[in-house]
């Protein structure tokens, strides 16, 4: 299967581009926006999101014969301000992360900001596929990123602590709020009424969770020993079950800058 985007149209074609059927969206788009990306998804190729100059944008699970709507917060004025990311796929549901950034007085503002360096001018916002929804969902909390189910294919964990067979989701929450600290948390239910936060025993009450990756059978989190220092070392905390956490021993100190959980 080819999707082809020309001028303001999408056209698919089965037989390698020897013939071409244009496609006929839901929705239309308006005259005023466009079609800005073509993307295809990593652990599915069922899977396809178009996006658009807009705040509405489409996505297909059968490989562009049926589109649906979905809507993000922010309208992303060029291709490079709407970027998928953090792929996870048990199987069955899919999770993954839109990042969309205004426009501001003419450009883009690339200057990073905040504890985990994020441009206060962009948007991650976090969807979920289930096999009661053929459009992508909006997980209802802002405040999250690094969203994995324990049971995909990369983190393999194998967790017997879910006893309604929905999947479990875990994330690193970091509110905005003034004072807030960053948290792991975990739902049954894309965080819609179910979330609980699982405990570290963190030593310096100035730490900060800054990172999170489930992979190999365990979740591993860095976190930076003091956000207030500029000298400040991470720490490797991790767990098998998602309830004991154990550091980790590193021979030499990890800085922020040497390695990133990927």
């Amino acid at each position: 299967i080819v999707l082809l985007k020309e001028k303001d149209e999408i056209f698919r074609s089965e037989d390698n581009g020897d013939t071409w059927k244009r496609i006929d969206f839901p929705t239309k788009l308006p005259d005023s926006e466009s079609f800005q990306q073509i993307l295809s998804f990593p652990f599915n190729n069922n899977y396809c999101l178009i996006s658009t100059s807009s705040d509405t944008h489409y996505f297909s699970i059968d490989q562009g014969k049926n589109w649906n709507v979905f809507k993000t917060d922010n309208t992303p004025p060029r291709s490079s301000s709407f970027t998928v990311d953090n792929f996870s796929h048990d199987g069955t549901n899919a999770l993954f992360s839109i990042r969309t950034c205004k426009k501001l007085n003419g450009g883009y503002k690339l200057e990073k900001k905040g504890l985990f360096g994020d441009n206060p001018n962009c948007k991650t916002e976090n969807f979920y596929i289930n096999k009661s929804n053929k459009s992508p969902q909006k997980i209802k909390n802002p405040d999250l990123k690094d969203c994995a189910f324990t049971n995909s294919k990369t983190a393999n964990m194998n967790l017997n602590d879910n006893s309604n067979n929905n999947p479990v989701v875990v994330c690193l929450e970091y509110p905005e709020t003034e004072g807030a600290r960053s948290v792991v948390v975990k739902s049954n239910d894309f965080f819609n009424k179910d979330k609980t936060e699982l405990k570290f025993k963190l030593q310096d009450e100035n730490a900060l969770i800054k990172s999170i990756k489930l992979t190999g059978g365990f979740l591993v989190a860095s976190i930076e020993k003091d956000i207030f220092s500029k000298k400040s070392s991470i720490d490797l905390y991790v767990s098998k079950d998602l309830k004991n956490f154990d550091k980790a021993r590193v021979e030499v100190p990890l800085y922020d800058w040497m390695f990133s959980l990927d």
